[in-house]
């Protein structure tokens, strides 16, 4: 309804779709890409922001592109690591270690995001990856198709794409409005880690 998208396009949600490291052979589902496209595109209308670590798999996702860039345009970093970002819309966050080249770890990303002051992340990897590990203070709604055999947050009809980002956003209200606490706080599968010598000093 308008009434559940108005507040929910407003949010600044960070976006997690697997990492760097997850197993090969276990790629992003074509209709999640455009599920999480659509949520992109819907924050960028109300005025809320999406943020995506550098290196996720949607910045070389052509379904999430083209659902979310202007044609041709190419992601690139627009705020550091942890910092919050400035304006509406689609902001990718630097996720690199001191060197530059390598992928900070699962936990290390969540931490960066969490700490652009986000509301919440959102959170999908190969089911053989196991549970989502989420942060101690922000929630982490873990997304997973229901055939995959793995228990989630946000579980998504594999028979019924066109519905996902309804209930993506039905799970979103809910943990917005205090009725749902995420499976990784509820569980305490929750972990922070600071970048060492890198991106930022503590």
């Amino acid at each position: 309804s308008s009434d559940l998208l108005a507040p929910l396009s407003q949010l600044r949600l960070g976006l997690l779709a697997g990492h760097p490291g997850d197993a090969d052979g276990a790629p992003l589902p074509e209709a999640l890409s455009a599920c999480f496209g659509q949520l992109v595109h819907l924050l960028a209308r109300g005025g809320g922001q999406a943020v995506l670590p550098e290196g996720s798999p949607l910045l070389r996702d052509a379904t999430f592109l083209e659902t979310t860039l202007a044609w041709g345009e190419r992601p690139r970093a627009t705020t550091r690591y942890g910092e919050r970002c400035v304006g509406p819309g689609l902001h990718v966050m630097e996720a690199h270690d001191a060197s530059g080249k390598r992928p900070m770890s699962w936990v290390e990303t969540t931490v960066g995001l969490c700490g652009a002051g986000l509301h919440a992340v959102v959170a999908w990897r190969p089911a053989v990856c196991g549970a989502v590990t989420g942060h101690p203070m922000v929630p982490v709604l873990s997304v997973q198709l229901d055939d995959a055999g793995v228990a989630a947050d946000v579980l998504l009809p594999a028979a019924r794409p066109h519905e996902w980002l309804q209930v993506l956003l039905g799970q979103l209200a809910a943990v917005a409005g205090g009725e749902l606490t995420p499976i990784a706080l509820r569980s305490g599968n929750v972990d922070f880690q600071i970048p060492r010598g890198g991106a930022v000093s503590l």
